[in-house]
Formats: structure tokens, sequence, C-alpha cells
């Protein structure tokens, strides 16, 4: 970006007692890529030797940045030096970085351009990396200590995600009011903010030790945020950090209730009352550890307070549930797992804490497990085998074991009635006070029987929810699911975009290809997808198809690549199941048999185009997601639930392939 066409940035750095960390602060300012900045440094009475750390890059600076200045004085607390940097400020827009933290070298350029590009937003954030005190990248667990990556997250936003279960990721909810009013989750690291409104809402506040919240609920009352979805800044996490200190954290707990109540006034004016009031139990219930006679006053003067009451027995409800342990049953393969998420992920934000799973892994395929445990609802897995007592007998001897209050979800595909007694009575024996959808399974089986009257059944991943919503007792708008609905850990995230730049797929326009089926009855033939993907390449040379599948069908995914003239790479059986979700999140399209490629797709959010036989019930298998689209033919011999057709599989070839091309092409092109 040229200087003459940027707008002036300040970066202030305001400095207490990190002189192990400071020069690396300081030098990843002057590695930004972006030129017309300022920088201001004001040493808050550091107590160690940041000053002399400082002094060593005085000329460094000088020669680097348009202007430079640098104070050491005495200690007059973190919000009085963002005054004072905001006061000496010259540029346009203002950003600050702690002495510990580190600006990626893209920081302030992407935010800048941010900003031009939006000019109804006044202020944009980016994400932040969590790094170690030798600045390693490291996952941090749910209490903000580091730990290994399986149990912990990598980046700022997604920790916060995690813990308050509210998706601040979504445009909609960063940087609102209403979401900030429930507790701070913006990265101060990472934000670039108008100068002006910055000094309209009179700067940071002196005698609040949460200053940046307070500051943000105070912008958010006049402009709206932005949000990048990209690190932009490295977050340190160690011992020293003074949130960790038990002392400011106290004092902390306090200034927070102090502006919730200073609050109250714009919450009502903007009838959010209950809200006010839901918060205020939450803080009240906060300070009694520390501050016993504010927690009294604060009792005593509301005690008549009907809103104050509906909210602490709510609370005091909500901790009640905290004691119960959430169970989740579930058998099948790899489409009957992914079609339950969007229940399991209502289900766990209802309860706001993690379930444990309970599955029958014998089948020869995916199992459960492989799937459910990357939406992150679950701790762990608990898995048994019906053809082994023994290992029945200790089952029910682990969960008998756990003490707390049990409830079980039960979800299965079909059940007749002396199963689901049997399934009852079983649960029932291993200590469950409540147990959801076994009558509910019941009715599968008979609605989905060869005999039963019903033809056409809604999606399976609606029925669920529907289920879900029934047994807690809420409602929720019609298609509320949020995608993707599967989480990509950042490393497989990494990796498949280093394929795509390995194979120069980067640009490229990809269509995934679910080919293959385990059940013969259901695959529409290598003959329709080579020629539609050959009329598909002829419109297009910039389409590059991605076959997928398990490794039983690599061969045919082989036969069917020396068929087609276009650009193919074979990725069946070759990758894991996580990584074939990443890949197919970089996918425009996925065209695909009745399997379990399609749900995977679907639920990455992908377009779907599915070819289905007609040998099950109409809808019930569809995948989730609206504007998808599929093809079913009806024949006499339909629902006959064959996995062979004896009839050549009349019902898709009578699926042309013309008709899909049609579809195709105004989808795409």
């Amino acid at each position: 970006m040229e200087l003459n066409s940027s707008p002036l940035v300040t970066v202030c750095i305001p400095v207490y007692n990190h002189k192990k960390y400071i020069a690396e602060a300081i030098t990843s300012i002057i590695n930004q890529r972006y030129s017309n900045i300022e920088l201001i440094i004001i040493n808050d009475g550091s107590q160690d030797e940041s000053d002399s750390v400082i002094r060593n890059y005085i000329n460094d600076c000088q020669n680097r940045f348009i202007r430079f200045e640098y104070r050491n004085r005495l200690n007059k607390g973190l919000a009085y030096t963002l005054n004072e940097c905001l006061e000496w400020a010259k540029g346009e827009y203002f950003t600050g970085s702690a002495s510990d933290d580190i600006m990626l070298p893209n920081k302030v350029e992407v935010l800048v351009k941010a900003l031009q590009d939006n000019p109804e937003n006044g202020i944009v954030f980016g994400d932040a990396i969590f790094i170690d005190e030798f600045s390693n990248n490291c996952f941090v667990d749910k209490n903000h200590n580091i730990t290994n990556s399986s149990r912990g997250f990598c980046r700022f936003l997604d920790f916060y995600i995690y813990t308050r279960k509210i998706n601040y990721k979504d445009r909609r909810i960063f940087g609102s009011y209403e979401s900030l009013i429930r507790g701070n989750y913006l990265p101060a690291m990472s934000y670039l903010v108008k100068t002006s409104l910055l000094r309209k809402v009179g700067g940071w506040r002196n005698d609040n030790s949460i200053e940046d919240w307070e500051m943000w609920l105070k912008l958010s009352k006049r402009d709206k945020f932005l949000f990048l979805d990209l690190p932009v800044a490295k977050y340190r996490v160690h011992s020293s950090n003074s949130t960790k200190i038990l002392e400011i954290r106290k004092r902390i707990i306090k200034d927070s209730f102090k502006i919730l109540k200073n609050e109250k006034k714009y919450l009502c004016s903007i009838n959010m009352k209950s809200l006010y009031w839901e918060r205020f139990v939450y803080h009240l219930l906060a300070i009694r550890k520390y501050y016993k006679l504010e927690f009294i006053l604060d009792f005593i003067i509301n005690i008549y307070n009907p809103y104050f009451w509906i909210h602490l027995c709510k609370k005091l409800i909500n901790r009640f549930k905290k004691d119960e342990n959430i169970y989740v049953f579930r058998v099948g393969n790899l489409g009957d797992s992914i079609v339950l998420i969007p229940a399991i992920k209502l289900i766990y934000n209802f309860y706001g804490k993690k379930m444990i799973l309970i599955a029958n892994e014998e089948s020869k395929y995916i199992k459960v497990w492989d799937v459910l445990k990357y939406t992150n609802c679950f701790e762990y897995s608990i898995e048994y085998k019906l053809s082994d007592i023994k290992d029945l007998y200790y089952f029910v001897k682990k969960i008998r074991g756990n003490k707390n209050r049990k409830v079980l979800f039960y979800f299965h595909p079909g059940r007749n009635y002396l199963q689901a007694l049997r399934d009852y009575v079983f649960f029932k024996l291993c200590g469950f006070k409540k147990i959801y959808g076994i009558y509910d399974s019941i009715n599968i089986w008979k609605n989905s029987s060869k005999k039963a009257k019903t033809k056409i059944l809604e999606k399976e991943s609606d029925r669920y929810l529907k289920m879900v919503l029934k047994f807690l007792g809420i409602d929720i708008p019609e298609n509320n699911i949020k995608f993707p609905i599967i989480n990509i850990p950042d490393e497989i995230a990494l990796k498949t975009n280093e394929l795509l730049e390995k194979e120069n797929l980067k640009n490229k326009l990809l269509i995934g290809i679910g080919f293959g089926s385990k059940m013969s009855a259901k695959r529409w033939g290598i003959d329709n997808y080579s020629l539609l993907m050959n009329n598909m390449s002829h419109l297009n040379n910039n389409i590059v198809f991605i076959l997928f599948g398990s490794k039983d069908e690599f061969i045919y995914g082989e036969e069917l690549k020396l068929k087609v003239s276009g650009e193919v790479f074979n990725m069946a059986g070759r990758l894991s199941i996580i990584e074939s979700f990443s890949l197919l999140s970089k996918c425009k399209m996925l065209i695909s048999n009745d399997t379990g490629v399609m749900h995977m797709g679907a639920a990455m959010g992908v377009k779907i185009i599915a070819v289905f036989s007609a040998r099950g019930k109409v809808g019930k298998w569809y995948p989730m997601g609206e504007n998808n689209f599929v093809f079913r033919k009806n024949v006499p011999c339909e629902n006959c639930m064959l996995e062979i057709c004896p009839r050549d599989n009349l019902c898709l070839n009578n699926i042309k392939v013309d008709e899909v091309f049609e579809i195709v092409r105004k989808i795409l092109f």
C-alpha cells in the first residue's frame, strides 16, 4: 500500500514490567507491511529494565516510523496510559498492542483495508493466536491454562465460542451491545478503530480495571463492529499476566458489577430489562465470594423485585442442571451420525456442558465417534458390544459408578416394541433417571417399514431436531441450522490448504463427486458420472473434480478417472474422515449418490446435487440444509429396501445425464 494513498495509523504500546517481551513487541511493529505508522510507547513506571530495552530501539523506531514518541514516567495505570496515547495521536486510525503481545506483519494493512472497504463500520477486529512464554504457538483450555491440542484452542475467539456457547464469529452477533453486555470476548490486541470515534466517546475511564470492556460497550452504542476471520496478532498466555493475579481478579469482578449497574438505564431504555436482571444475578453471585457486604446490601435492596427473584431462580435451576450428566445413545454409520448433529448441538447449547456418547461400535464402516467427536459437544465416548456379555456387565458397572443424576437421549433409527422394551429396561438398570426417545424409535420403525402407509417422510435431520425441541420444551425458528456443523481443527485446515497449494488447486473451481456406495442399488454408475463430468469440463476448463469415497472404492475411482477428459483427483480412501470434511468444505458443489459423502458435504454447507434411488421412502435421507437438489424417479418397485437391485437399477437409470447437467449448468454457469 503506497504512502500517499494510506491514512496515518497510530500504534500505542503501554509498557509495564515486560523487559523479556517488549523487544519482540516493538520488532513486530517495525516489521509491519503497512508503512504509514506513528508509534507511541509509554513506560508506565516499570520496576524492571524495560526502559533500557526500549532505549536500544529508539534509533530503529525513528528511522522506521513517520513519527515516534517515547515517554518514561511513574505508574498511573493502563487506562490513563491509553488516554495519554490518544491525546498525542495524530493518526486517522488507532490501535494498541500490549507490551507482551506480538502483531503479525499483516495486522495494520488488512485492518486498514477492511475499514476503507466498509466505511459504515468504525472499528474492525481480527482474531489472535495463543502463544506461550517462549513465543511458541500453544493451545489453551477452558480455564485459560496451556494444554495439548486435543483439549484446547489455538485461537482467541474459538476459545470464547466454546466457553460462552455463542458463535461470536457470526456477523449478526459480533460486537453487538447485547452480546457484549454478557461479557467481554473481543481480542483487544487485534483491533483498529477510527481515532475520532474514541474521542467522541471520551476515551477510557481511569478508575476501571477492565477498561477495554467498558470501551467496547460505549462504541457498540454508536457504531457497527466489523470482524475479519483471520489472525492478526499473537496473544501471550503466561503466569505473569495481570488478570491471573488474585487481587486484580477480585477487582475485575467488582468493576464488572459496577459497569453493569451503570448500564441499567440504557438497557431498560432499549427494552432489555430482563437481560439486565439476568446479568445482575450472575454478577451478584460472582461477588459474594470476595465482597460479602456488597452482596448482602444488593440482595436486601432488591428483595422485593420480581425480576430479581425470577432470574435468581433460573440461575439456581441451571446450577442444578450442571450436576446432571447428559448421555447420548447412537448406533449407525456415517450418514446416520451426521444427520443427528444439529439435534446434538441443540442439546449441548441447552445444558451448556459437554456430553458423553454411548455407541455400539461393532460397525465395519465409519464409527459414530469418528464423526461426533468433531462437533466439540462430547467429553468422551463409551463403547460396548452387544455380542459380549462380559463387556455389557462392565459397561453397566461403569455407568452406575457415576453418582450424578443421569439423563439419556436415545437416538435409534428404529426399534420394534420388544427391542424398545429391552433397551428401556437395560438403560434403567444403568441408573438413568430420564430416558428421552424410546417411544419415538418405535414410530420410526413403524413409518419406515414396507407396509407403512406413509410414502413421504421428513428429513432425518429435521425429525431429530423436532424430537429434541419436544423433549426440552423449547422453540426455535425453522431452518435454524448454522453451517458448517463440523469443527475442522486448525492443523487439518492448514494441511488441506497445503495440499491445494501443492497441486495448484487454489484458483480452481473444485467439484466434489461422491460416486460410490456400499449398496450397489444406490450407485448411479461410472458411465453416467463420466459423461456428466465431461460435459461440465467442456463448459469450463477451470473445473477440477475431486473423487470422495472409501478405500474399497479407490479402484472404481481410478476407472472413472480414465473416462474423464478433465482434471480429476481420486482421493477415495486417501484421507481421514476429518481431512475429507475439510477438503469438501473447499468444493463449490458436491454431486453424489445417496451416501455418507453426500451427508458430509451437506454438513459443511456445500451445495448438494443428489442422485437417489427409489429403494427407500421419499425425503427421509435427503441432505440437510436448504437449496439442495435431489433427483429421484418413482417406479412400481419403489420402497423395496433391497441392497442389490434385480432390475438393473431401473429407478437410477431413469435419471438421465442431461437433466442433471442442466441443473448443474444453471447453478454453476
